[in-house]
C-alpha cells in the first residue's frame, strides 16, 4: 500500500497488512524514537525519516518534526 509520510510528505510503500514482510520489521527503532512517534504521529513514517530520527536519538539530538 502506498502511504504518505506524515513527517516529510514523501510517498512510500507500507505493508502493514503483511507486517512480517514490511521493511520496517527489519529496522531497529530506538526506544526514544518509538515514544516520540507515538506522541507526534498517527501513521507510519518512511524509512528515511525513521533512519534520521534514529540517528538523532543516538546522538542525543532533539527529535523534532521535519520542516
Amino acid at each position: 500500500m502506498e502511504k504518505t509520510c506524515p513527517r516529510c510528505g514523501k510517498t512510500f510503500t507500507c505493508l502493514h497488512e503483511d507486517i512480517e514482510n514490511c521493511w520496517c520489521m527489519s529496522t531497529e527503532i530506538h526506544p526514544d524514537v518509538i515514544a516520540y512517534i507515538s506522541g507526534e504521529y498517527t501513521g507510519c513514517l518512511c524509512k528515511e525519516c525513521l533512519e534520521e530520527l534514529n540517528r538523532r536519538a543516538r546522538l542525543k539530538l532533539p527529535l523534532e518534526k521535519k520542516k
